[in-house]
């Protein structure tokens, strides 16, 4: 890729970063309305959060906090008011998985020889998630038969993380992965323990699926099958 192709695809991938995180302001930071109940629930437990109290915060109110540390530190310390601190955290989020999803997408098309324009694919997955059929969905905002929605902030924090975890463990369990460096299992360690901090329900279905996934192919190798890709 010479310089100047280099130069038009971050262009267009800042352009698409800049319409995701207004797109994203904009929905997380509207109010007066019950469609932002779980914003408004969660930026008043980010609100309470402090040292002195971290304990009952985790047992009574979220034991995923990590939205809502980023977010109290934003209304802490950058004085945003709390519906702008929630929804500039949001944003960030959503602009983050955008980001890790290119990263696995261009890494993925170096490794086949193919190019596509993965800023604008990327984008627009972002966008097609929430499915709204006017006479059945409440709105556009919750969306329908995805996990894509707008209306849960700890979703959207986790995004990012769970694609480059599920992109590394796809890596570690081929066979290039299993010479991989220590250091490799330490970044898929730290990913998890985030994508914890941030929404178990990555957990709660990556590990089981991946445990069967390697019961089954230890099965099918045991059964004399060919090698699985």
């Amino acid at each position: 890729m010479d310089k100047e192709e280099y130069l038009k695809n971050m262009a267009k991938f800042f352009l698409g970063s800049l319409l995701l995180y207004g797109v994203t302001y904009g929905v997380a930071s509207r109010r007066g309305t019950e469609l932002v109940y779980d914003y408004v629930l969660h930026t008043e437990w980010a609100l309470s959060l402090n040292l002195s109290t971290w304990k009952d915060f985790i047992f009574h109110k979220v034991s995923y906090p990590l939205w809502h540390i980023i977010t109290k530190v934003l209304y802490r310390f950058w004085g945003l008011r709390d519906y702008e601190a929630a929804a500039t955290c949001t944003a960030l989020f959503n602009c983050f998985a955008y980001w890790c999803v290119n990263y696995v997408w261009i890494a993925y098309e170096k490794k086949k020889n193919y190019k596509s324009d993965t800023w604008f694919w990327s984008f627009f997955l972002f966008f097609m998630g929430p499915i709204y059929a006017p006479l059945y969905t409440f709105s556009y905002y919750m969306g329908q038969g995805t996990g894509n929605t707008w209306k849960n902030p700890t979703n959207i924090a986790v995004k990012g993380i769970s694609v480059l975890a599920f992109a590394l463990t796809c890596y570690l369990v081929s066979e290039k992965g299993r010479q991989a460096q220590t250091k490799v299992y330490v970044i898929l360690g730290t990913l998890l323990l985030l994508s914890a901090l941030a929404k178990p329900s990555f957990l709660q279905a990556m590990i089981p699926g991946t445990g069967m996934y390697l019961c089954l192919k230890m099965c099918y190798m045991c059964c004399g099958g060919a090698k699985m890709a």
